[in-house]
């Protein structure tokens, strides 16, 4: 094979490499981009599933607090009732110092409790709205139609997800929670107490052993309250919809198989052109073989035919 048949060679297939690469590449955009845009699609609504259910779990661990505090609440408030109707804890009924000081306790802990109560509503309702997006994502993702108003579309639900994520992860009842859990006992009014010394005494009493009570039960909300602040606030997924072009690489893996394919297809006439050349040149070699051959024949009988004559 001579040099110039080589370059030849050389410089067809690198040629052909390139159409072939650039054809592949279009063909797998035109055939799988939209497939590639909707597997991104899919992927992210599943992100977002995972981050509003790690949400819920983040306001359900607050929600669970609202039983034990509205036990609490009405226990202080039953107190309040009774010791203002029949002096249960003093012996002396009526608005003293022991009845303010519970029925500050209650109003301070229903005060908690109902911030608690509306934080689980306004979660709900948060929740049921994400729920809807989340609907409208998945829709969208398998759904018919142009694939660009589809993506627009989808992108607009992702855009609002994002909001209702961020007003989940503001929990402003935890720092309530907290606020209360580190004044409980702390903040209290201390009454004027009875004029009587004994009742007096039996007021301060009483009310020591709330404010110990009190103590204690802070220390279990305050408990609570790191164990909620330890669960990482929750982090919306980044959508940044994709043209087919970076699609289609960035999931190429999904499409390897079919993209092989529809390559080895492109690739035929490369291989064609390759064998001709191969054929072409083996032709012209033979040729050349048996001109060189007929040749040396032709030399051979002339030469004997030249000593003939000399001979004679």
């Amino acid at each position: 094979m001579s040099k110039k048949t080589k370059l030849l060679l050389v410089v067809t297939t690198v040629g052909c490499v390139g159409i072939v690469s650039t054809s592949s590449y279009l063909n797998a955009m035109a055939m799988y981009g939209s497939a590639a845009r909707e597997r991104q699609m899919v992927e992210t609504v599943d992100q977002y599933a995972e981050a509003l259910d790690q949400s819920e779990r983040r306001a359900l661990k607050v929600a669970q607090l609202a039983p034990d505090i509205e036990k609490i609440w009405t226990r202080y408030d039953e107190m309040a009732t009774l010791e203002f109707r029949e002096g249960m804890l003093t012996g002396s009924p009526g608005p003293g110092a022991t009845y303010a000081t519970l029925k500050q306790v209650a109003t301070d802990i229903g005060s908690l409790h109902e911030a608690i109560e509306e934080s689980g509503r306004e979660n709900d309702y948060l929740v049921a709205k994400a729920q809807k997006h989340l609907s409208a994502m998945r829709e969208r993702m398998h759904g018919q139609g142009n694939i660009q108003k589809r993506v627009n579309e989808f992108a607009a639900r992702a855009s609002a997800l994002d909001s209702l994520i961020a007003k989940q992860n503001e929990q402003s009842v935890i720092q309530a929670i907290r606020r209360t859990a580190e004044n409980l006992g702390k903040t209290l009014v201390k009454p004027a107490g009875s004029k009587n010394a004994v009742l007096k005494k039996r007021q301060d009493e009483v009310i020591t052993n709330i404010r110990q009570a009190l103590d204690a039960t802070g220390q279990e909300l305050l408990k609570a309250a790191k164990e909620i602040e330890s669960i990482p606030p929750v982090d919306s997924p980044d959508f940044k919809p994709m043209p087919a072009s970076i699609a289609v690489l960035a999931y190429i893996d999904r499409f390897a198989g079919p993209a092989a394919a529809a390559i080895g297809i492109d690739l035929l006439p490369l291989l064609l052109l390759m064998f001709a050349l191969i054929a072409s040149e083996s032709s012209r070699m033979d040729d050349l073989d048996n001109s060189v051959w007929v040749n040396a024949m032709l030399d051979g009988n002339l030469a004997e035919e030249f000593k003939g004559k000399e001979d004679s």
